[in-house]
Formats: C-alpha cells, sequence, structure tokens
C-alpha cells in the first residue's frame, strides 16, 4: 500500500475514536484543551508544506476541477471553513483578536490554529 492510501485510513480512524470518547465524556478531557487543536494543527500545517514541496501549489486546483467530487470535496472544504470562521468570529473578537490576521493565518493551517486560540485565550481568562 502507498502512504496515499494509508494516511487517509489512519485519519478516519483517529477521527471515529476522537468522535466516540469526546461523545461518551462528559468530562473536560484536558486541562489545557487548546494544545489538542494547536497540535492537529502544527501537523496540518507540516502536512501541507510536506505536500506543497512535493507536489506544487498547482495540485490543489487540479485535483478539485477534475471531476464532480472534487468538485464536491471543494464545495464541503469552503463550506465547513465558512462556518467554522462565522461561528469563531464573534468569540475571536470578544476576546481581542485582530480576526483579518488569523484569516491570513488559517488560509495556510485551516481554522484549527484559531480554534486553539480562541480555547487557550478562554481558558486564560477563566483562572
Amino acid at each position: 500500500m502507498e502512504l496515499t492510501d494509508i494516511l487517509p485510513i489512519i485519519s478516519l480512524a483517529f477521527l471515529i475514536i476522537f468522535l466516540l470518547v469526546t461523545n461518551f465524556t462528559n468530562k473536560k478531557l484536558f486541562t489545557k484543551a487548546w494544545l489538542f487543536p494547536a497540535a492537529v494543527s502544527f501537523l496540518f500545517f507540516i502536512f501541507s508544506v510536506y505536500t506543497v514541496w512535493q507536489e506544487g501549489l498547482t495540485g490543489v486546483i487540479a485535483e478539485h476541477t477534475k471531476t464532480l467530487w472534487g468538485n464536491q470535496i471543494w464545495f464541503d472544504l469552503l463550506i465547513g471553513f465558512g462556518l467554522a470562521w462565522f461561528l469563531l468570529l464573534p468569540k475571536a473578537r470578544a476576546l481581542g483578536m485582530k480576526p483579518f490576521l488569523w484569516l491570513v493565518g488559517i488560509l495556510l493551517t485551516g481554522n484549527i490554529a484559531m480554534l486553539a486560540r480562541v480555547i487557550y485565550l478562554e481558558e486564560k481568562t477563566v483562572t
């Protein structure tokens, strides 16, 4: 099996475990909850840099314009990005974050880094 065959299976397994654990756990999973999305964001960024290094920037366009499935995945990514931005923006502003600067940053890391920062600032204001 190729790496490109294995990574989707591994990531799906991690997602299923995450969904089950968070669904059946009523208590807070981490004392510093922001570390989890920060680590995921960092790993995603590293993988993104590696992917661009190996395959170039044009691969994103090529993959999402080949087929209807590619279009559907692109739409799904855009909708997810937009919804996450919509949900995080009021909290980010209330916590004093500069949304435009974060918009530039999350284009490189997804909304995960912004989520980590929001959780961090919320935890900081509680303690």
